[in-house]
């Protein structure tokens, strides 16, 4: 083994033993045995966000949200406010960081963006 193999090798073992520190026993049992920080953390990308289909998916409602938003009768100017900034951190959240930015719907997503 290389030193820079030992070096890779300790570097893993810290990671994994930090995240695996950090858990409570139903998300441990999620990756026990899994000796790989990278797949730990792949593990829990999928378990909390689900796979690129489902992420789609969860755009996809966020940006029909955004399509059907209208004041609500009794809500103040600060209330809708609220809301669209909601809806808008959900995309950047989801959309922007996650899948990069999509053919169609950017200029939408960059509109809302610079109204804050």
């Amino acid at each position: 083994m290389t030193p820079e193999e030992a070096q890779d090798l300790y570097h893993n073992a810290q990671t994994t033993s930090m995240l695996l520190s950090c858990l409570n026993p139903d998300e441990f049992n999620k990756v026990n045995g899994i000796e790989n920080a990278k797949k730990v953390w792949d593990t829990f990308k999928v378990s909390y966000e689900g796979d690129k289909k489902v992420r789609t998916g969860k755009i996809e409602l966020l940006y029909g949200e955004i399509e059907r938003f209208v004041y609500l009768q009794g809500e103040t100017t600060q209330m809708m406010f609220d809301r669209l900034m909601i809806l808008v951190n959900k995309i950047r959240g989801s959309w922007i960081s996650r899948m990069g930015r999509r053919q169609g719907h950017q200029e939408d997503v960059e509109s809302l963006s610079s109204k804050e």
